[in-house]
């Protein structure tokens, strides 16, 4: 116990030895900055937390297939509703269309044969 008290005090003055200005002495008064008091108007700053994002952000993700024609917007602008932003190539849903109302028309037609 004894010699856990000695290396603790010795290492105490080693390290109020060691963290001394060399050009200052050891004991007896220090060098201090000394400032003269002055009465001025001093700004009032206030920190508040801050949004850097907008708070009506908006991700447009693809919901469909094509191929992409046309984008009708510039990245960062507003857009107004209901304003068309992209234009898709349209064979595929032309065909897809076209085959609907084909087996809609086949589905009437069976139905009104089964009727008779």
């Amino acid at each position: 116990m004894q010699s856990v008290f000695k290396f603790g005090f010795a290492g105490l003055a080693l390290a109020t030895i060691l963290g001394c200005d060399p050009g200052q002495p050891l004991f007896g008064p220090r060098e201090v900055d000394v400032g003269v008091a002055s009465r001025r108007v001093v700004p009032e700053l206030i920190d508040v937390p801050a949004r850097l994002d907008a708070p009506a952000r908006v991700d447009v993700t693809a919901r469909t297939q094509g191929y992409l024609l046309d984008r009708a917007f510039e990245d960062g602008t507003e857009v107004e509703q209901n304003r068309i932003l992209f234009a898709l190539q349209s064979d595929l849903y032309e065909a897809a269309d076209e085959a609907a109302r084909s087996a809609l028309a086949g589905a009437r037609a069976w139905m009104r044969d089964s009727r008779s």
